[in-house]
């Protein structure tokens, strides 16, 4: 179903059933986290994951890149072109090429770029350079080379937000064929979770699903108690689902709210 109207779908239903909770549920991270468990302790990938400044001393090292050039990108702007990069080649995508490249800039600091010849600008140059140059891309690629198959290349698979089988093009390969398949279990034992803790799955997408809960209205419930809730249920679907996040990654998979909806009010996470 289409998110948009899924969503709305959803406010409307939780405007008129006051009782009902709707929160959707995020396999924090699962695709880096699937990536890191199959590379060396110490990578960079798990570096990223763990925090310690990760992202912040990525930028303080290209950022300058850019000003040298007398362009105004602000480090927000950079994370965010730069985890472009880490979820293209996750996927088993190429972050440098142009067309890949357009569509960060474009979605990313669209008012930097120029009306024309973008591909011989100088910020589309820099970021090309750092496309290639960043270690937890090559990482990635590195890895996913190790996965390809040209096997898979003329078979038929399946993902979580998919109700039929489609056929693999060159996009789907690699460490992306590993990734799904990783994620179709830990989505298949999130939604058992769910239903174990009396909630109702709505959606299936392939890193969460949003599920249906419903609430004691005669209880007292503020804002404050329906996050403590929502807290609750992230917390149960984490230590439910660590069997499996233990075995497969080698590390508990953190089950996090994004959003939630109750009596039509939407809260973001």
């Amino acid at each position: 179903m289409n998110k948009v109207l899924l969503i709305e779908i959803v406010r409307k239903l939780t405007q008129k059933n006051k009782e009902w909770l709707v929160i959707e549920l995020d396999m924090s991270a699962c695709h880096s986290r699937v990536a890191g468990s199959l590379l060396p302790i110490g990578n960079t990938l798990q570096q990223a994951l763990e925090g310690n400044n990760f992202w912040e001393r990525q930028i303080n090292q290209f950022l300058p890149l850019y000003l040298e050039k007398d362009i105004e990108i602000s480090k927000k702007q950079l994370k965010r072109i730069l985890k472009i990069f880490l979820y293209t080649s996750l996927n088993g995508g190429n972050p440098a090429s142009p067309d890949r490249l357009i569509d960060n800039l474009t979605a990313n600091v669209i008012e930097l770029l120029p009306n024309n010849n973008l591909k011989e600008s100088a910020i589309f140059q820099v970021t090309r350079y750092i496309a290639e140059d960043f270690q937890l891309v090559k990482e990635v690629k590195n890895l996913n080379r190790q996965c390809f198959s040209t096997t898979f290349l003329k078979t038929y698979t399946y993902t979580i937000d998919r109700y039929l089988p489609y056929k693999n093009e060159a996009s789907y390969k690699g460490i992306s064929m590993v990734l799904q398949g990783f994620e179709v279990v830990l989505a298949c034992s999130l939604t058992q979770h769910v239903v174990e803790l009396n909630g109702i799955p709505l959606s299936l997408d392939h890193d969460g699903l949003m599920a249906l809960f419903l609430v004691d209205l005669d209880a007292d419930t503020p804002s404050l108690s329906i996050k403590q809730e929502v807290k609750r249920i992230e917390e149960n679907l984490t230590t439910k689902l660590s069997p499996w996040s233990n075995y497969l990654l080698k590390s508990e998979l953190p089950i996090e709210a994004k959003r939630h909806w109750f009596q039509g009010e939407v809260t973001e996470y």
